[in-house]
């Protein structure tokens, strides 16, 4: 985006407030209630549950923690913020 003019201030992972938001619900561990986008892909997000564990999003809609590990080839859902200014 910075090449076309646009100044970001901020790239970062989705949180997992901001999935709550969106509409995923750890009640029913998943994301039904989100738009489709949000679960169109499967990815970690930048919020740990615990020491070990990060909040994620499967493209099943599925939303829980799960201890991190290499054997799960999870993406990233990041996080776009761009100056107010700039619009």
């Amino acid at each position: 985006m910075e090449s076309s003019g646009v100044n970001i201030s901020t790239i970062r992972p989705i949180t997992y407030e901001e999935l709550i938001q969106l509409g995923c619900d750890t009640t029913t561990s998943n994301c039904l209630s989100a738009p489709t986008w949000v679960y169109s892909t499967s990815y970690w997000s930048g919020t740990a549950s615990k020491s070990n564990a990060l909040w994620h999003v499967n493209s099943d809609a599925d939303f829980y923690s799960r201890t991190y590990n290499v054997k799960y080839f999870l993406g990233i859902r990041p996080v776009i913020e761009i100056p107010i200014s700039e619009f």
